[in-house]
């Protein structure tokens, strides 16, 4: 897998108050660990959103190139996988109708056995008929997790994506990120905590601006 995400003078702001962050730059390519840091309200989720190709900034661009050519932006969901706390889940559904769900929503085939390979590496699998709403928050998040990495991302999105997990949650979170590595992926990580960004090799620094 060769590729790169590229971010030219980004800058986001809202309902034209100030910017959240101004002119922003960087690149990711095929096995970067990326951290996006700074104190609270430096935009670091707003960041890896755009990154993510869920908002779109106010200024500047972002494209992704594979394998040396620039892939159409409504395809670029095929590549990424997005991780947060704050991502909802449809909770009248289970775990495998989810994973299901999401698949066919990206027009890409679903795969039980996969289904309960993913679902097992997260500790969900005896759980899996479960509807969401029973979930605590942190198999909620180990869901999430589970939903980012299904279909095999180019590269992961994650924000604070320990939150909510106990030591074998963050193991597994560990694990999937070194399986996106091998596969000559990448990992962005949105965090303040250390632990969660202290195997990232490249670094963008926020400041807030208030």
């Amino acid at each position: 897998m060769n590729f790169r995400l590229v971010a030219n003078n980004i800058s986001k702001s809202y309902d034209f108050r100030e910017n959240v962050f101004s002119r922003v730059s960087l690149e990711i390519r095929s096995g970067d660990i990326t951290g996006i840091l700074g104190p609270n309200g430096s935009g670091k989720s707003t960041l890896l959103k755009i990154l993510a190709g869920l908002i779109k900034p106010t200024e500047g661009e972002t494209f992704l190139e594979a394998e040396g050519k620039k892939v159409p932006e409504n395809l670029r969901n095929l590549y990424f996988g997005f991780a947060a706390p704050y991502v909802n889940l449809y909770e009248e559904f289970d775990a495998a109708e989810l994973l299901k769900f999401a698949s066919e929503a990206k027009g890409l085939s679903f795969d039980e056995d996969k289904a309960r390979e993913k679902l097992e590496e997260f500790g969900l699998l005896k759980s899996s008929e479960k509807r969401i709403y029973e979930y605590s928050s942190g198999m909620r998040q180990r869901l999430k997790l589970c939903l980012a990495t299904f279909n095999e991302p180019a590269i992961l999105f994650l924000d604070e994506p320990f939150s909510n997990l106990d030591e074998s949650g963050i193991a597994a979170v560990e694990k999937a990120i070194e399986k996106v590595l091998s596969r000559g992926g990448a990992a962005v990580i949105a965090s303040n905590d250390e632990r969660e960004t202290e195997k990232c090799r490249k670094f963008v620094k926020l400041e807030p601006n208030y």
